[in-house]
């Protein structure tokens, strides 16, 4: 029996998109770190816009900060904070050393709030343009610097398949921004997540809040199985894809013991398995908390296939959904 989800003993509850007041948060870190520590939260990436910065005054030993930052590549007609017409591309940069202040560009604008984080960041003088060009070359800079990328909101950013089709040296895809969908954007991306991976692309899946004000905390995160509470734990955790994205329902257990998927969860109204191929399955019913999938039809005509690969979704009686990331033929 191989476990997809490490049978580790605590899956840690992470925010992986957050703002403050050191770029146009509401809230303080500290005031960030009081409200998701209240809401069972251990682990905060504070990834505040165009400046790369770390917290390690808000850590302790049931609580950890990630050292990140939001990049934005902007078209000519955007003007944040709002706009009608403009695209975007936006990046979170999580470091895989909490001492990594490496950013490709210099901050948009340095003010008293966040001037102690712009003098310690390392910039490159880097051009930035809204293409998928340039958002590759930086993508790439940022893998070779240290740094895991997610590819944020593509729903908001007015992002097509021809803008994100190209996109290459992701880490994981935001698949829910609680933000934009309080908001009224559908910025639940299933189908974004299923074009990248069938374009050959292996990458993780989170939930997030993009929070700036109290009232989206704790509306998603992502589960991270960690053998222990420290940055380096949780980063290995991170790229070994040992996590799974959530807006409510918990998944207890995911195994896969010869050709049978079993997957164990909250109770819910339905869970869904999908694949690369016109393979898909299905259980539906009412508070059902595990399902069973016979994959060996997929296992069969998906053999050879170098993309092949399944992911599971369950949703319960509110709407509310869990993901797991895809998993391949070839790890299995």
């Amino acid at each position: 029996m191989k476990y997809l989800l490490p049978p580790v003993e605590n899956y840690y509850k992470a925010s992986l998109h957050t703002h403050s007041t050191v770029s146009d948060g509401k809230m303080t870190p500290e005031e960030v770190k009081a409200h998701y520590k209240a809401a069972g939260f251990s682990i905060l990436a504070l990834t505040d816009h165009h400046i790369v910065a770390a917290h390690p005054q808000l850590n302790d030993p049931d609580f950890l900060t990630l050292t990140a930052i939001e990049l934005g590549l902007d078209s000519e007609d955007y003007a944040p904070p709002a706009s009608f017409f403009g695209q975007t591309y936006h990046f979170n940069l999580i470091a895989k050393d909490p001492g990594n202040l490496w950013q490709p560009y210099p901050p948009k604008k340095i003010t008293d709030r966040n001037r102690r984080q712009a003098e310690a960041a390392h910039w490159d003088q880097r051009e930035r343009i809204c293409s998928a060009e340039c958002a590759n070359e930086i993508l790439q800079r940022a893998k070779e610097e240290g740094f895991l990328a997610i590819y944020n909101h593509p729903t908001w950013s007015k992002q097509r398949y021809p803008d994100y089709a190209p996109l290459k040296g992701l880490w994981a895809l935001e698949i829910r921004n609680t933000h934009n969908v309080l908001n009224g954007f559908d910025d639940n991306n299933h189908r974004v997540y299923q074009d990248l991976l069938e374009l050959g692309n292996r990458l993780a899946v989170v939930a997030c809040d993009d929070t700036h004000r109290p009232h989206t905390v704790g509306g998603s995160w992502t589960m991270i199985g960690a053998k222990e509470l420290t940055y380096p734990a949780v980063i290995e955790a991170m790229e070994r894809g040992d996590l799974y994205a959530t807006c409510g329902p918990a998944i207890h257990s995911l195994t896969l013991d010869g050709e049978m998927l079993k997957i164990t969860c909250d109770p819910a109204v339905q869970i869904t398995v999908q694949t690369q191929a016109r393979f898909a399955k299905r259980v539906a019913g009412d508070d059902i908390t595990e399902g069973e999938f016979d994959l060996s039809v997929w296992l069969q005509k998906s053999a050879g296939d170098p993309n092949a690969f399944f992911r599971l979704t369950v949703t319960a009686a509110d709407g509310t959904y869990a993901a797991t990331r895809a998993y391949f033929l070839d790890e299995l």
